[in-house]
């Protein structure tokens, strides 16, 4: 049995209907071109090989190349950052601090800039910041609190930043496991709702 080619036929524009006119069998083609409730079955049963079809705009348009950028952009990443702090549910967690693990992922809204502070991101200071914060805050009961409150700090002091990703875990937490943990991803527009939240609830609790 001989294959057939993929094309078989041309399509050419007709000037007086503004529409493709086929000149000859091309199934493989015009099932691609049909409406998606069209395109359920085999395309040369719906629609005979020598009636003209119009092109489906939708199709079209969403197949079109769109401007824009590939990328994401600059980011700082910090990996196994530790410090310790007193975090957990558990009776024996309220006694004594106990270690934490931190991966940060920081992306820029903009391009890194040496001749502005606000438009960069000091990592060194990054890290002493979280490792002060988590040192000396009071017990909080789970890590999801806690890395909430780590990416609205990392958001209130560094101007630059557009998304974090916080990985948090305690080392050793469970025999049989490497690590435990949680991990949060937000950009500047979550962390603004979260802001609008919170001045909503403080308004209707004073008032």
């Amino acid at each position: 049995m001989r294959a057939e080619p993929l094309l078989q036929g041309v399509d050419h524009p007709d000037p007086d209907r503004l529409r493709c006119v086929r000149t000859g069998r091309a199934p493989q083609l015009r099932r691609l071109l049909l409406p998606h409730h069209a395109r359920r079955g085999r395309a040369d049963r719906i629609v005979k090989p020598s009636e003209p079809f119009a092109l489906d705009e939708a199709l079209w348009r969403s197949a079109a190349p769109r401007p824009g950028l590939g990328g994401r952009g600059w980011s700082v990443f910090v990996d196994g950052l530790e410090a310790h702090t007193r975090v957990g549910i558990h009776a024996h967690e309220h006694d004594a601090p106990q270690p934490v693990v931190i991966d940060a992922r920081l992306g820029y809204r903009c391009a890194p800039a040496e001749t502005d502070a606000h438009e960069w991101i000091d990592y060194e200071q990054y890290c002493e910041r979280l490792t002060q914060f988590l040192e000396t805050k009071p017990h909080t009961r789970l890590l999801e609190t806690l890395a909430a409150e780590l990416a609205a700090l990392s958001f209130e002091q560094w101007g630059a930043l557009d998304t974090v990703t916080l990985v948090l875990y305690k080392p050793k937490i469970r025999p049989g496991t490497q690590r435990i943990g949680i991990e949060l991803d937000w950009t500047r527009a979550d962390y603004d709702a979260r802001c609008r939240t919170e001045r909503i609830n403080s308004t209707s609790a004073s008032g």
